[in-house]
């Protein structure tokens, strides 16, 4: 960073809370790129989908202890980054990593 901004980010800290929160939302704006109309429409509408069939009990939610577990499992395994034998299917493999 160059000195400039660094005196910038030393600056913008000694904002108060609401201030720097009004910084960012404008820097964000500038350097996001812009939001397509058209797919903001599609994802509200999937959106309103998700909803409503939770609503009606077509769909259940998971908790996210359960969602954060199954993620970990699967970073173990991709971590453990085992092959399998020749003659061995993956499947094989992935049964033991779980013991």
């Amino acid at each position: 960073m160059s000195l400039r901004s660094e005196q910038l980010l030393q600056q913008a800290l000694a904002l108060p809370a609401d201030e720097r929160a009004q910084l960012i939302d404008r820097l964000i704006a500038h350097v996001s790129s812009p939001i397509d109309p058209r797919i903001e429409s599609l994802w509200a509408e999937e959106a309103e989908r998700r909803i409503a069939a939770f609503d009606c009990g077509e769909i259940k939610a998971i908790p996210a202890g359960e969602v954060f577990k199954q993620r970990d499992g699967r970073r173990r395994l991709e971590g453990l980054r085992l092959q399998p034998a020749d003659s061995e299917s993956v499947e094989a493999v992935k049964s033991r990593t779980k013991s």
